[in-house]
């Protein structure tokens, strides 16, 4: 998912890593970005680093509950 500016003041892309969490979060985060882009490691199965080259990521932000976060084995996918 992205949501992007009509009006933007920069380039700036926010890539949000994520579980169900940081749903409450996000309006907050788009407000400042161009463009916030958000990725669930649960469902996303591509290659995370090269999204963030094709996609022009200015900003990455991990955002879990960390129960969750100290339990999903997806993260492991970040470190390649």
């Amino acid at each position: 998912m992205t949501i992007q500016k009509q009006q933007a003041d920069s380039d700036s892309h926010l890539l949000i890593i994520k579980d169900s969490f940081a749903n409450a979060f996000t309006p907050f985060a788009a407000a400042d970005y161009a463009k916030t882009s958000l990725i669930d490691l649960r469902y996303y199965t591509g290659d995370v680093n090269q999204y963030i080259a094709d996609s022009r990521v200015t900003d990455v932000l991990v955002l879990y509950n960390i129960s969750n976060f100290v339990s999903d084995r997806n993260i492991a996918r970040l470190g390649r």
